[in-house]
């Protein structure tokens, strides 16, 4: 599922060809959200604008919008660790 870099163990990449479950792909988004530096991850637009560019990497099945489930879960942990 997950191919590891090489050289630094502790980063993966989603193989290309999988497709992650919704509670995968949660886990993942936030991973990468909270990798950020603080400053760059403190209000609700740049939750907004890093959504967008997840959206590229990540990939689940949802009968919804992937970027509303993806901003949702940055914006809902920029509140619970009060980002805001």
């Amino acid at each position: 599922m997950y191919e590891r870099y090489r050289g630094q163990p502790s980063r993966v990449r989603k193989s290309t060809s999988v497709t992650m479950l919704k509670t995968e792909a949660e886990r993942e988004c936030i991973r990468r959200w909270r990798a950020l530096p603080r400053q760059e991850r403190s209000t609700n637009d740049q939750a907004a604008s890093f959504a967008a560019r997840l959206m590229e990497d990540i990939d689940f099945p949802t009968s919804s919008d992937r970027l509303s489930f993806i901003r949702g879960w940055l914006q809902r942990d920029l509140l619970l660790r009060g980002g805001l």
